[in-house]
């Protein structure tokens, strides 16, 4: 088959440029790769989180009435827009690991937990005949508790101590975060099995499935308080409502929101790379400028001239297509299948879905032409005297003015670095690319740095902030003089804070608590403590108002997660809170900051007995001299020991390393991503660089070979080369810096959020920014080498008959 003059023409003048054209497929290819992988992840989480949480047949919501039988149960599913209602208990205790360790526990009591048909569960794996007065664990609590199916664990039943519970199997429960992040046991079992391991007989709650459209949250919460109103006007007491959002995850807005955030990158990184087209077609055109006007003197008309050269650019997009697309499709699930591990969820349905196909060709193939057509007409419109007139060497975009002359300043006045900034800035536009290019890759590599030092930073904040070493909660209130006996009584407790807690909630106008806490207790959760003074406050930053001096009598301080919570109220402004059914209207006076703490509310311990009739010490925080894990747990079983002697069980014990292990595992993944993603657009950076340098020294062939001429050497040739690409990646520094300013804060902000309420503390990494001033200098280098060397190796004949 013969190919016609035109297709040999093209594919001889792409294959002049085979090199330059390899670097701009390889950074298309990894540009459109991190777009396809990072769209194919959200659309399979998004399917697939819905499906799994929606597959369980969630309760609309769950009201804790204190005690529920079956006669209720029946008398709440016969209500309007009921479609179910189940009892249940979710029990907060603790379990005693193998090694010796405590640690939290929720034991979810049910009926049948295997048989409900709200909430439903999937058994992973099971003993083959499971005995009585055996335990469930969720899939993930079983590494956790660090032993195997058919092993004890030693679960605390209250009222009844520590007591050794077979494992039969494990459960599958997609609403729940795994039990490694959350450092908790989640444990299923049956009312009978609970009560025969010494739990009370009677369940607590009971949850609803609203029957008319349980997707309306207005609905929803309308039918849940009406269920309330109800049941309060036939004499029960309804102490909370939890209504999570309906039909959603608990985690699938955080998950959106921060898959979202990388959709932004990944095009941005995809929309960066194809302006290495523009550049190279640039070069190309440069190239060819003469040979156009030759095919125009003989018939060619400028449209035909066109077309061809966008038909090339079209099949090298189809290239980069082919390349990127499957190696996309497989990142982007197995980036699904890492957050599916982290949020505890499968992937069922690995698929992409058809639209998403053809997205992406339309994208891979559009941008590309698009970006390409500036040069292509710009030289193809060039009249046939203008063409025959270039001499190859290019002409500059102005060497003056007063960008060079701020950059000569920086860099000296030598007549080496002279040259090279003038070539540095010979084409403005391809260098002002270029230094975007590498200004937002340095920006994303040290926003991942600054973010992750925040997150540390918070970490340690809520350290030297949270003033205690572990809190104990106590089954029942105690006398407050015979708690503070027994932490003085303690060895190596140093000092000692005791205090009320509460579970609140904020009160709706019709005297109904809604909360939008899941089962799990988490993501809405308030807790008020009544403090005697203000001393346990005063450490604590104020975001809001001004924290009274020595006592709360008449007034309430809340942190940033319980203002949310609760409106954001003004200060001044009366908050009406429910205490386990019971009012507590107080004006607020401050808001305080506390990272990596729930949401909270600090109220005088005589204004709560006054209003709730609630009295007496639950809590107490200590902070003891120990220091090592196996010390501070020896402190802890002292101090459990002396309680419980006193007549008061605990219920649970949260330790500082407890609340950091829990967190952590929330942020990890989001700065790995980060990282990764300031590597691909890295890439890209030099990439773009390399093939920027190669077309420079293209159009300035005929100029080095008068440099040549007159007796310059060819390492003066290289060395005026690299200076080049080290006087780009220089002034890219400064720009990542500035950059990187304002994308920490919008992710710190929104990271902060997502897991503390507010925005993490703006920390630059001043490492992460050597590290990548180190990267960047080294990648010029090695981006300007090949340009570099090539230019030195050719003759002084072959540059001077260059056209």
């Amino acid at each position: 088959m013969t190919i016609p003059p035109r297709w040999r023409k093209l594919i001889a003048d792409f294959g002049s440029i085979k090199g330059r054209l390899a670097l701009v497929i390889a950074a298309m290819a990894i540009g459109l790769l991190t777009t396809i992988a990072i769209t194919n992840a959200y659309a399979i989480l998004t399917r697939e989180i819905s499906a799994n949480y929606l597959g369980t047949n969630p309760a609309s919501g769950i009201l804790d009435i204190g005690e529920v039988d079956q006669t209720l149960v029946a008398q709440v599913r016969g209500m309007d827009n009921v479609a179910a209602a189940e009892p249940l208990s979710i029990v907060e205790t603790r379990v005693r690991y193998p090694d010796g360790r405590t640690g939290r526990a929720l034991l979810f009591v049910s009926p049948n937990p295997l048989d409900q048909s709200l909430n439903t569960l999937r058994i992973e794996e099971q003993m083959a005949s499971p005995p009585a007065n055996a335990v469930h664990l969720e899939r993930r609590a079983l590494d956790l508790a660090g032993i195997g199916l058919g092993e004890r664990l030693s679960i605390e039943i209250p009222g009844s101590g520590f007591v050794p519970v077979l494992v039969a199997g494990t459960v599958f429960d997609p609403s729940l975060a795994p039990a490694e992040q959350e450092q908790t046991i989640y444990a299923y079992l049956s009312q009978q099995t609970f009560v025969a391991l010494g739990g009370q007989s009677a369940l607590e709650w009971i949850k609803v499935l609203v029957a008319e459209d349980p997707f309306d949250q207005a609905l929803v919460d309308q039918t849940l308080a009406g269920i309330a109103i109800a049941l309060e006007a036939a004499g029960h007491n309804v102490h909370l409502v939890q209504a999570p959002n309906a039909g959603l995850h608990p985690h699938e807005g955080q998950m959106r929101g921060i898959l979202g955030l990388f959709l932004a990158f990944g095009v941005l990184a995809f929309l960066l790379s194809a302006v290495l087209v523009s550049i190279t077609v640039e070069g190309l055109m440069a190239q060819q400028i003469r040979q156009i006007a030759i095919m125009k003197t003989i018939g060619a008309r400028t449209a035909q001239i066109s077309t061809l050269y966008i038909t090339g650019i079209a099949i090298i997009a189809a290239t980069m297509l082919f390349v990127a697309l499957p190696i996309g499709i497989a990142l982007g699930r197995g980036l699904a299948g890492i957050i599916a591990d982290l949020l505890n969820f499968d992937i069922v349905d690995a698929s992409t879905p058809p639209a998403l196909f053809a997205a992406w060709l339309v994208t891979g193939l559009l941008i590309p032409v698009l970006f390409a057509l500036r040069p292509i007409f710009r030289a193809t419109g060039t009249t046939v005297v203008a063409a025959l007139s270039d001499l190859g060497i290019g002409r500059s975009s102005g060497a003056g003015g007063r960008l060079n002359r701020f950059v000569a300043r920086l860099f000296g006045t030598s007549g080496q670095t002279l040259l090279a900034l003038r070539g540095a800035f010979r084409r403005r536009r391809r260098t002002m690319m270029i230094l975007t290019l590498l200004g937002l890759a340095g920006a994303m590599y040290m926003t991942a740095g600054t973010v992750s030092v925040s997150y540390q930073a918070s970490v340690d904040i809520a350290a030297a902030e949270r003033g205690y070493d572990a809190e104990f909660r106590l089954t029942r209130p105690l006398d407050r003089n015979r708690v503070a006996a027994i932490a003085a009584a303690t060895p190596d407790v140093i000092f000692a804070a005791p205090m009320m807690r509460l579970e609140a909630a904020r009160m709706r106008g019709d005297g109904v608590a809604l909360v939008r806490t899941y089962p799990d207790g988490g993501h809405g959760s308030m807790t008020l403590y009544a403090l005697p003074g203000t001393q346990e406050l005063a450490r604590f930053q104020g975001l809001e108002g001004a924290l009274p001096v020595e006592r709360l009598d008449g007034q309430m301080v809340v942190n940033q997660g319980a203002w949310a919570l609760l409106g954001r109220p003004r200060i001044g402004e009366q908050v009406n809170l429910s205490l386990d059914g019971k009012r507590l209207e107080l004006p607020l006076a401050a808001v305080i900051r506390q990272y990596m703490t729930p949401a909270s509310v600090f109220a005088a311990d005589t204004d709560v007995a006054a209003m709730t009739g609630e009295s007496g010490i639950n809590a107490l925080r200590v902070v003891n001299a120990a220091r090592s894990p196996a010390e501070v747990e020896a402190v802890v079983d002292r101090v459990g020991q002396q309680i419980e002697a006193a007549g008061a069980g605990i219920s649970l014990v949260v330790t500082g390393n407890l609340m950091d292990a829990a967190v952590s595992g929330h942020v990890n993944i989001l700065i790995v991503l980060l990282l990764a993603l300031g590597v691909l657009m890295a890439a890209v950076g030099f990439l773009g660089l390399t093939a920027a340098q190669g077309i420079s020294v293209l159009e300035r062939t005929r100029e080095f070979g008068i440099i040549r001429a007159i007796g310059g050497q060819r390492r003066q040739i290289v060395t005026n080369l690299l200076t080049e690409s080290l006087v780009i990646a220089s002034i890219s520094l400064p720009a990542a810096i500035l950059v990187s300013i304002p994308l920490s804060t919008a992710i710190n902000i929104i990271v902060g959020r997502m897991t503390f309420g507010m925005a993490l503390p703006f920390t630059p990494d001043v490492c992460g920014m050597g590290e990548w001033a180190a990267v960047s200098l080294v990648g010029a280098l090695v981006a300007g080498l090949p340009p570099a060397f090539n230019a030195s190796r050719l003759s002084v004949r072959e540059t001077l008959v260059q056209q």
